[in-house]
Protein backbone atom coordinates (compact mmCIF):
# COMPACT_ATOMS: atom_id res chain seq x y z
CA UNK A 1 0.00 0.00 0.00
CA UNK A 2 1.36 3.70 -1.38
CA UNK A 3 1.05 6.42 1.92
CA UNK A 4 0.67 9.44 0.01
CA UNK A 5 -1.29 13.05 1.22
CA UNK A 6 -4.55 13.02 1.59
CA UNK A 7 -6.91 16.12 0.12
CA UNK A 8 -7.42 17.25 3.35
CA UNK A 9 -3.41 17.27 4.51
CA UNK A 10 -2.60 18.78 0.78
CA UNK A 11 -4.98 21.83 1.35
CA UNK A 12 -3.42 22.29 4.68
CA UNK A 13 0.12 22.69 3.21
CA UNK A 14 -1.18 24.67 0.88
CA UNK A 15 -3.34 26.77 2.81
CA UNK A 16 0.10 27.18 5.10
CA UNK A 17 2.14 28.40 2.18
CA UNK A 18 -0.13 30.65 0.95
CA UNK A 19 -0.36 32.05 4.39
CA UNK A 20 3.54 32.22 4.43
CA UNK A 21 3.39 34.15 1.11
CA UNK A 22 0.94 37.07 2.24
CA UNK A 23 2.74 37.87 5.37
CA UNK A 24 6.01 37.99 4.01
CA UNK A 25 7.12 41.30 2.95
CA UNK A 26 6.64 41.38 -1.30
CA UNK A 27 9.54 43.86 -1.20
CA UNK A 28 12.21 44.33 1.43
CA UNK A 29 14.75 45.74 -0.30
CA UNK A 30 14.59 49.71 -1.51
CA UNK A 31 16.00 49.63 -4.96
CA UNK A 32 16.26 53.19 -4.35
CA UNK A 33 19.31 53.23 -3.21
CA UNK A 34 20.60 51.06 -5.71
CA UNK A 35 19.76 52.89 -8.33
CA UNK A 36 21.39 55.78 -7.12
CA UNK A 37 24.54 54.15 -6.11
CA UNK A 38 24.40 53.10 -9.46
CA UNK A 39 23.64 56.22 -10.96
CA UNK A 40 27.18 57.78 -8.87
CA UNK A 41 28.88 54.48 -10.31
CA UNK A 42 28.43 55.39 -14.05
CA UNK A 43 28.87 59.20 -13.35
CA UNK A 44 32.70 58.62 -11.85
CA UNK A 45 33.45 55.82 -14.61
CA UNK A 46 32.32 59.27 -16.54
CA UNK A 47 34.57 61.50 -15.28
CA UNK A 48 37.40 59.25 -15.39
CA UNK A 49 36.98 58.00 -18.68
CA UNK A 50 37.68 61.52 -20.19
CA UNK A 51 40.21 62.79 -17.48
CA UNK A 52 41.98 59.61 -18.90
CA UNK A 53 40.85 60.58 -22.44
CA UNK A 54 42.43 63.96 -21.78
CA UNK A 55 46.07 62.45 -20.47
CA UNK A 56 46.31 59.84 -22.97
CA UNK A 57 45.78 62.26 -26.22
CA UNK A 58 46.85 65.74 -24.56
CA UNK A 59 44.04 67.07 -25.32
CA UNK A 60 41.57 69.35 -23.18
CA UNK A 61 38.09 68.08 -22.73
CA UNK A 62 35.45 70.91 -20.96
CA UNK A 63 33.28 69.71 -18.13
CA UNK A 64 30.25 71.85 -17.41
CA UNK A 65 27.91 71.28 -14.56
CA UNK A 66 25.15 74.43 -14.65
CA UNK A 67 23.26 74.84 -11.90
CA UNK A 68 19.67 74.04 -12.04
CA UNK A 69 20.01 70.90 -14.79
CA UNK A 70 19.88 67.45 -14.67
CA UNK A 71 22.76 67.32 -17.85
CA UNK A 72 26.38 67.31 -17.60
CA UNK A 73 28.11 68.65 -20.70
CA UNK A 74 30.92 67.59 -22.10
CA UNK A 75 32.88 68.96 -24.96
CA UNK A 76 36.24 69.31 -26.50
CA UNK A 77 36.86 70.77 -29.53
CA UNK A 78 40.30 68.98 -30.58
CA UNK A 79 38.75 65.26 -30.15
CA UNK A 80 35.25 66.74 -31.44
CA UNK A 81 33.17 65.90 -28.49
CA UNK A 82 30.09 67.24 -27.40
CA UNK A 83 28.27 64.88 -25.12
CA UNK A 84 25.65 65.76 -22.59
CA UNK A 85 24.70 63.15 -19.91
CA UNK A 86 21.57 63.37 -17.70
CA UNK A 87 21.59 62.13 -14.38
CA UNK A 88 18.81 59.88 -14.01
CA UNK A 89 16.32 61.60 -11.49
CA UNK A 90 18.74 63.83 -10.77
CA UNK A 91 19.60 67.95 -10.60
CA UNK A 92 22.36 70.10 -9.94
CA UNK A 93 22.53 71.98 -7.17
CA UNK A 94 21.37 76.09 -8.20
CA UNK A 95 23.65 77.19 -4.97
CA UNK A 96 26.67 75.71 -6.53
CA UNK A 97 28.77 78.93 -8.07
CA UNK A 98 28.86 78.59 -11.55
CA UNK A 99 32.96 79.24 -11.76
CA UNK A 100 32.85 76.24 -9.48
CA UNK A 101 31.18 73.91 -12.37
CA UNK A 102 33.13 74.62 -14.86
CA UNK A 103 36.20 72.08 -15.34
CA UNK A 104 38.62 70.99 -17.95
CA UNK A 105 40.73 67.75 -18.19
CA UNK A 106 44.16 68.50 -19.82
CA UNK A 107 47.29 66.29 -20.10
CA UNK A 108 48.13 66.88 -16.75
CA UNK A 109 44.83 66.73 -15.05
CA UNK A 110 42.39 68.71 -13.86
CA UNK A 111 42.89 72.73 -13.57
CA UNK A 112 41.63 72.96 -9.97
CA UNK A 113 39.71 71.78 -7.48
CA UNK A 114 36.19 72.06 -6.58
CA UNK A 115 33.13 70.98 -5.64
CA UNK A 116 29.63 70.16 -7.33
CA UNK A 117 26.85 69.53 -4.96
CA UNK A 118 23.67 68.00 -6.34
CA UNK A 119 20.89 65.46 -6.42
CA UNK A 120 19.40 62.60 -6.72
CA UNK A 121 15.55 61.91 -5.65
CA UNK A 122 15.62 63.56 -2.15
CA UNK A 123 19.48 62.22 -1.55
CA UNK A 124 22.20 64.70 -1.76
CA UNK A 125 25.92 64.58 -2.74
CA UNK A 126 28.84 66.51 -3.56
CA UNK A 127 31.29 65.36 -6.53
CA UNK A 128 35.09 66.12 -5.17
CA UNK A 129 37.34 67.25 -7.50
CA UNK A 130 41.53 66.90 -6.43
CA UNK A 131 43.94 68.73 -8.35
CA UNK A 132 46.33 67.75 -11.03
CA UNK A 133 46.34 63.85 -11.17
CA UNK A 134 44.47 63.61 -7.98
CA UNK A 135 41.28 61.89 -7.70
CA UNK A 136 37.25 62.70 -8.31
CA UNK A 137 34.86 60.97 -5.79
CA UNK A 138 31.26 61.26 -4.64
CA UNK A 139 30.53 61.73 -1.25
CA UNK A 140 27.10 61.51 0.07
CA UNK A 141 25.44 64.75 2.49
Amino acid sequence: MVKAFSYIEMVLVLMAVMLLILLAPANRFDFSIYEQDEINAELIALLNYYQTKAIATKSVIYVSFPPGSDTIFIKSSQLSLDYHYKIKNGMIDKRNNTTNTQFYFDGHGINKGGTVHYRINQTHYKIIFQLQWGRIRIEKL
